[in-house]
This record gives structure tokens, sequence and C-alpha cells, in this order.
């Protein structure tokens, strides 16, 4: 409201964005999409490559998640080409991870490596982030449904040390799952089983931080209410 009396288009784009992934985590998906929408417009009035390129990410993603992977596509193909036209190498080659994991998920294993293949091209720039780590995981389960047992075990287990070295809970767990898939391709079964049962534990200790995570976020809604009080007290 403060933005739209101010006629501060800009801030309208970003807050309205923010507003849909509250909706969003709510699964309200609805409201997502619309408030979503709103600042997708803004941002084309405004020109914001990159806050467009944000809201088709994650417009994308709540398709993605609703398993429209058609739609799903479209908006990850909008957040790639408003990203082609600038810089940032890491939100090209997230775009594209996001692009070839659609195109695994419909089966179409040839269209999925061309858009990974656009992506290695660039990903030696940002060795060890998070989006490399996409990277590597998207391609060895490529790797894996074309038949390439080898190959796709080298790629995964450099996702797999990636992912342990930032510490996400998420990706080493998906790393771990892919590995015993990749063990029972190759009829490993003790592997698979082995590798399985510590994706599991990985997965409790997903769960473990959302309890965390939830904690922090209820202790930071008291700290900030108890301020509000105090400061009203004060006046």
């Amino acid at each position: 409201k403060l933005m739209e009396r101010a006629e501060n288009l800009l801030g309208q784009g970003y807050y309205l964005n923010n507003i849909g992934t509250l909706f969003d985590e709510q699964h309200n998906y609805e409201k997502a999409i619309e408030y979503y929408n709103r600042s997708f417009k803004i941002k084309e009035i405004t020109k914001d490559s990159s806050g467009m390129a944000s809201t088709s990410f994650n417009v994308g993603l709540l398709y993605y998640n609703l398993s429209e992977y058609e739609k799903a596509l479209t908006y990850f193909k909008k957040s790639y080409n408003s990203v082609s036209y600038q810089k940032s190498t890491t939100k090209k080659i997230r775009a594209l991870n996001n692009i070839a994991q659609i195109y695994l998920e419909t089966g179409e294993n040839e269209k999925a490596l061309k858009a990974i293949t656009e992506a290695g091209d660039q990903v030696s720039s940002i060795e060890g982030k998070r989006e490399s780590i996409d990277y590597y995981s998207v391609l060895g389960r490529i790797m894996l449904g074309e038949g390439h047992i080898d190959s796709a075990m080298a790629i995964n287990d450099k996702a797999l040390e990636l992912s342990i070295s930032v510490g996400s809970s998420i990706k080493t767990r998906r790393a771990l799952i892919l590995k015993s898939e990749i063990f029972e391709k190759s009829l490993s079964i003790d592997s698979a089983l082995h590798y399985l049962k510590k994706g599991q534990m990985y997965n409790d200790s997903i769960i473990s931080e959302a309890n965390v995570n939830s904690i922090a976020a209820m202790e930071g809604k008291y700290k900030f209410e108890r301020n509000q009080r105090v400061q009203k007290e004060s006046e």
C-alpha cells in the first residue's frame, strides 16, 4: 500500500512477488498466481528483467510442485529468456537446470541433455555453488536414464561431494537416493539398500531442520511482538 501511494513501481513489483510467495507457502495457489501475475506485469512495465526472471521461476516452481509440467516448462523458459541478457551465470544455469529437470519428468531425455549441456558450458565458473550441485544431479540422472552407469556414478559422486561440502541435507539426500538407484540398476542390491538407508537418514535430518526453523520462526515472532508491545508502552 505504501509503494502504491508513493507510485514506486519497482517496489510494488517486489512486494507483490513476496505476497505471492507467502500464499504459495500456504498452498493457496490461486491467490499465489494472482499476485505473481500482478508482480510480473509491473516488472514488464519497469523492464526489470531480473525481477521478471525471479517471478517466472516462482510460478514455474509452483506448477512443477503441482506436477503440471507443461505450464512449469513455459515459465522456466520465460525465466531463462529474462536472464539470458544478464551477466549472472548462476541464474542462467539455474534456469537451464530447471528446464532439463522438466524434460526428465516428461521422459524427453534428448531435450534434457541438450539443456544441461548448455548449462555445462558455463558451470565451471560457479563450481561449488548450489546451482552446480543441481547441474551434476540432473546430468547424473540423465546418464542413468541413458544406461551409462559408470558416468552416472561418477557425476553423481561429484554432486554428493559438493552437497556435503555446502551442508545441504536436501541435496545430499537426493544424491544418496540416486546413488542407490544407480547401484540397483547395476544389480548391486546390497549397495543399493545401503545408500537408500543413508538417504532416509538424511530425510530424518531434513525433518529436524524444518522443526528447528519452525521454532526459530516462532521465537522471532515472539521477540517482534514483545518489542512492539514495549514500544507502544513507551509511547
